[in-house]
């Protein structure tokens, strides 16, 4: 519905401010609420102003009384672009930077036009807020790291100098995917029955040597020589060399035995994983593949977990727990090929799944 024409003698002054009998009010749009001004008009259409970009949520926004005042008028969508680049030259996996873009996407469209030298802690709380009230926890932690990094490299390049990420408190978010126990682990793959081989190779595979599933699917057998599996971790850059004596004795695993029995499939590929089937014999297996060999045999099984079922990864997390267990929380981090020690602590977390056991001396 349009707006009411504003009356002839209201007509040349700011919005949501009128006049009568000499007497100048402003009227708040949201609620109705009326404020006395007095009879000074250039008061009145001052504060007039002011209260409109208060209510109109534009007094951190780039106006053109900041570019005659020659103030810095960088928005933080500005900086998130030259942020980008940095993270580029940060050398990330290709995968991660392009959920980068789409994640400073996100900020910019929420408030992105805002000067980069006026957001407020408020600002951020409320762009968090927003996702949380989605019942998008998960996204507004992301969000949240990402902007303190951009902050801190705002700050760095001489921008700003207090960062108004830092009061603000990450949600906390409740990771709802259930791990993965030895138990269940061995009941699903009792339940592999007629899939192809390499879905038991890529089970034992994925347990002794605790990679993530792109990096199962690229290994190759020019890979492993010199008494190592030599492996490029796809999401990191990390390098990771896995003696073959590698072992899991409870599970009767050895690294360079599992090896064997991919190469024993009969078919002559270049890659450990591979199809021994089809007009595509020996091809290598994509990510999704492995993933949906993995859930295929779960469903098969009359298993039920209290959040979302464990995906393929938990078997990474089931591989960091008992190398801990066998080795020590070095040797585990090392394995998994993390570059500090709490993020092997997220992935040894059972989230309830195992039981705690006291070890006395």
């Amino acid at each position: 519905m349009a707006a009411r024409p504003r009356s002839r003698k209201n007509r040349d002054l700011p919005p949501n401010l009128y006049e009568s009998q000499g007497h100048y009010q402003w009227r708040d749009p949201r609620d109705g609420k009326r404020y006395g001004l007095g009879t000074d008009k250039t008061d009145a259409i001052n504060e007039a102003v002011e209260a409109n970009l208060m209510i109109y949520n534009l007094q951190n926004k780039l106006r053109l009384a900041d570019r005659l005042q020659g103030a810095d008028i960088m928005t933080l969508g500005n900086h998130l672009d030259n942020f980008l680049g940095i993270l580029k030259k940060r050398e990330l996996a290709d995968s991660t930077l392009r959920q980068r873009g789409l994640q400073i996407g996100y900020i910019k469209d929420k408030i992105g036009d805002l000067l980069l030298s006026r957001v407020t802690t408020k600002d951020v709380a409320g762009m968090m807020d927003s996702y949380v009230h989605q019942g998008k926890k998960a996204t507004a932690v992301k969000l949240r790291q990402i902007l303190n990094d951009a902050f801190n490299e705002a700050i760095a390049a001489g921008h700003i100098k207090d960062n108004p990420v830092t009061p603000t408190k990450a949600p906390a978010n409740k990771v709802s995917r259930s791990r993965l126990t030895i138990t269940e682990y061995h009941q699903i793959l009792d339940a592999i029955g007629d899939q192809q081989q390499w879905v038991k190779n890529m089970f034992d595979l994925a347990l002794v040597t605790g990679q993530r599933r792109k990096d199962l699917a690229a290994m190759k057998f020019k890979d492993v020589h010199d008494g190592y599996l030599w492996i490029v971790q796809i999401k990191t850059g990390v390098r990771v060399s896995l003696p073959l004596s590698l072992s899991i004795p409870g599970e009767g695993l050895i690294l360079e035995e599992v090896i064997s029995r991919c190469r024993a499939s009969g078919v002559v590929s270049k890659y450990l994983l591979h199809t021994v089937r089809g007009t595509n014999k020996g091809a290598g297996l994509k990510p999704g593949t492995l993933s949906k060999g993995f859930s295929t045999a779960r469903d098969k099984t009359n298993l039920s977990w209290p959040g979302t079922e464990p995906s393929l990864h938990e078997i990474r997390s089931l591989s960091a727990r008992l190398y801990t267990d066998l080795y020590g929380k070095e040797v585990a981090q090392a394995i998994m090929g993390h570059k500090t020690a709490s993020m092997t602590d997220l992935y040894r977390d059972t989230r309830g799944a195992e039981w705690i056991t006291v070890k006395v001396v």
